[in-house]
């Protein structure tokens, strides 16, 4: 259902009715008509205003040697609290 605002458009798109919001806001309250609307939520994008740096790793020949890590912070109960989560240099670069 749409609100009052887009129902007034749609009211005189194809009739020409002469039709106020305010009129439709006050017909669709008499008829206890509500909006069903759902808010649409933008993914987070990545973009970075520079060039990013090259993975040095990934140019070697021997990839064993290294360990690789991945700190995480988080907020739990408002204390700053941080994940560390290891990688083998074997695992997915």
């Amino acid at each position: 259902m749409y609100g009052y605002p887009r129902l007034t458009l749609t009211l005189k798109q194809p009739t020409n009715l002469k039709a106020g919001p305010k009129l439709v806001y006050q017909l669709m309250q008499e008829l206890d008509i509500k909006s069903h609307m759902i808010k649409k939520t933008n993914k987070p994008q990545t973009h970075t205003d520079y060039e990013q740096r090259p993975n040095l790793i990934k140019q070697l020949a021997d990839q064993t040697s290294f360990l690789l890590t991945d700190i995480t912070l988080t907020f739990r109960k408002k204390v700053l609290r941080y994940l560390l989560l290891k990688i083998r240099s074997s695992g997915r670069l």
